[in-house]
């Protein structure tokens, strides 16, 4: 009895410990699945139409949602709009002066995110960029 006892003993702190290492692995596996691909930007802006283009990094892959923040200051208006290529647009706004356009998306699922700054009556600023696109990593 007593050496069966020992046996169901062993085999469950042995259970125990193979349980606590396959959680440990599952939670750093877990905590590493993630990618964030951020494209940063400054630049000066004269009475030009500039395109900036924002991609996922060579780590990640399966985007899932992006954030994007623009802020500057420029002498007049101008639209920025944003979307998944250069003619469809998701959004857009006007901006002026000292500005900070922010946008947070959850559903994002392109790869590729266009950003398309057009000056109306602005003739020169500077303009700052941040775009964050989350997704999966590669393995």
């Amino acid at each position: 009895m007593k050496q069966f006892i020992k046996k169901i003993k062993f085999i469950l702190f042995d259970s125990i410990g193979i349980l606590i290492s396959y959680t440990l692995l599952f939670i750093i596996y877990c905590e590493n699945s993630y990618e964030t691909s951020e494209t940063l930007i400054k630049r000066k802006v004269f009475d030009k139409e500039i395109i900036f283009i924002a991609t996922l990094n060579k780590f990640a892959e399966h985007p899932s949602s992006i954030n994007l923040k623009f802020k500057g200051k420029i002498d007049g208006t101008a639209i920025v709009k944003y979307g998944f290529n250069k003619i469809m647009s998701c959004g857009s706004d006007t901006l002026s002066n000292n500005f900070e356009f922010i946008r947070k998306y959850g559903d994002w699922y392109n790869d590729t995110c266009f950003i398309t700054f057009t000056p109306l009556t602005s003739k020169k600023g500077e303009i700052e960029l941040d775009c964050e696109i989350y997704s999966s990593q590669k393995h």
